[in-house]
């Protein structure tokens, strides 16, 4: 039995139903916050996005409680969505052939990483690019023609990063902002910087582990700030102070003189062209300059917003809406297309199915040593406390036999003196012994034995004891 497809609806103009994939909605990194802003946006004007991604985490998390619908699973959206904004090959590919008669829209966010390549594909009506550094990679890599590509610039939710009060006139505190942070090798060089210029360096972002939640509400507590990208553009719409920096190097202090050259470059990689020293660093703290960032923040804030950025894609949704529209659709085209897609990544697949019995062996051996070392800790616990039983019972024996031994000793002298006494005894025993059987050799002996026992004296013994007993009470 078949699957059945949700029900395509009627497209109303008005109110679109978008369909947002990523990599994932787990990290707060650059598209996961993308993501975040354009549907809440979205949704605030009345239309109707949905979030999707293989890998579900906090971002979910975070459109949910702003009551976006959120799916690992596209089998579960019951209606076809209008138009597919389609982040990361994979998952758009997974959303086109989940919903064969929508068109999309494919977005690049970067210039080197894998997930970022165009997903060439008949109803993938057009494309856009954060910058021109994405721009050169789709035209220039992937053959996509300039008509079909649209730079729409990164963006700041304004409403949520506020200004902060004007800057001090040298900067006192330091912020390196931004997830690579901490898994590189140029925070100790910003550290021993900062340290030179007398400023304390503070760390937010996921490779230090210091992953901050709400940076809309701490970011006005540094005067300076070394970012990329996104990043950057947050800190420079609070009005701190930028120095560009990111895995690539370091680039300038964002002035008003080079905004323009920078911003269309998403103050990304093209930007960091001086390597990460000390000597550097410092140079570019020295062009801190309060006025000159607060005239940044006024360039952020008037042309790198949230709705003016939502306006521009929700052109290129109905542009490509109407362009899917006009043409007719071809269902061999989007197989031979897919087949085309898995034979370009079957080497990725491959490989990673090819390694899957080894990781789930390696997996399984860790598993068993885990089990074996719990087992191992506990059989230990256990050793420990029969041994801590044992000692106590061997010092309990050694004390009981310290008085077993006293007691011994005290009967050993008792007996020796019984054996002295029982040895007197016996020869006062044996004297008497014999001069009881002299006695009764005796003459008188014998006499005295038979008068006892006569009939005279057996009568006469009341008397006698009669008569004792008045004797005993003569006063």
């Amino acid at each position: 039995m078949g699957v059945s497809r949700p029900d395509t609806g009627s497209h109303n103009s008005s109110s679109l139903r978008v369909l947002l994939t990523n990599n994932t909605l787990d990290y707060r990194a650059g598209s996961e916050l993308y993501v975040y802003d354009v549907a809440v946006e979205l949704l605030k004007r009345g239309h109707q996005p949905i979030a999707f991604s293989t890998e579900l985490g906090r971002v979910a998390e975070q459109l949910r409680t702003a009551t976006i619908p959120v799916v690992d699973d596209l089998t579960r959206i019951g209606t076809a969505p209008d138009i597919i904004h389609g982040q990361h090959h994979f998952e758009t590919l997974l959303a086109v052939l989940s919903f064969p008669n929508v068109p999309a829209v494919n977005f690049c966010h970067g210039w080197t990483p894998s997930e970022e390549q165009p997903l060439i594909f008949p109803r993938v009506m057009h494309y856009v690019a954060v910058d021109y550094t994405c721009r050169d990679r789709l035209q220039l890599e992937h053959g996509i023609s300039s008509e079909r590509i649209s730079v729409i610039l990164n963006f700041v939710d304004t409403e949520r990063f506020r200004s902060r009060p004007p800057l001090p006139s040298a900067p006192r505190r330091a912020l390196a902002f931004g997830n690579p942070f901490g898994i590189d090798v140029s925070l100790p060089i910003l550290q021993a910087a900062c340290q030179k210029a007398g400023m304390e360096l503070d760390v937010a972002g996921g490779g230090s582990n210091q992953e901050w939640a709400d940076p809309e509400a701490r970011l006005g507590e540094y005067d300076l700030v070394f970012a990329k990208a996104r990043a950057a553009l947050e800190a420079m719409a609070v009005g701190a102070a930028v120095v560009l920096c990111g895995p690539r190097g370091l680039g300038p202090m964002v002035t008003p003189e080079e905004w323009d050259r920078l911003r269309l470059l998403n103050f990304g990689v093209r930007t960091q062209t001086q390597p990460v020293t000390v000597e550097n660093v410092l140079e570019q703290v020295r062009r801190y300059d309060p006025k000159g960032a607060a005239a940044v923040s006024a360039r952020v804030r008037k042309e790198a917003t949230l709705p003016d950025a939502v306006d521009r894609l929700l052109k290129v949704y109905q542009d490509a809406i109407r362009d899917f529209s006009s043409r007719r659709h071809d269902p061999v085209s989007d197989a031979i297309a897919a087949a085309r897609y898995l034979r370009e990544w079957a080497s990725v697949f491959k490989g990673r199915m090819a390694n899957a019995p080894a990781v789930a062996d390696a997996q399984a051996q860790l598993e068993q040593a885990s089990r074996s070392l719990a087992h191992a800790c506990e059989a230990a616990r256990e050793a420990e406390k029969h041994a801590s039983e044992a000692e106590l019972r061997v010092s309990e024996t050694k004390k009981h036999t310290s008085e077993t031994e006293k007691r011994v000793s005290e009967a050993e002298k008792h007996a020796s003196e019984a054996e002295q006494r029982a040895a007197e005894a016996e020869k006062q025993t044996a004297a008497l012994e014999q001069q009881l059987a002299l006695m009764r050799d005796s003459t008188t002996w014998r006499l005295a034995q038979s008068v006892s026992q006569s009939a005279p004296m057996r009568l006469a013994r009341p008397l006698l004891k009669k008569l004792k007993g008045r004797i005993r009470n003569r006063p």
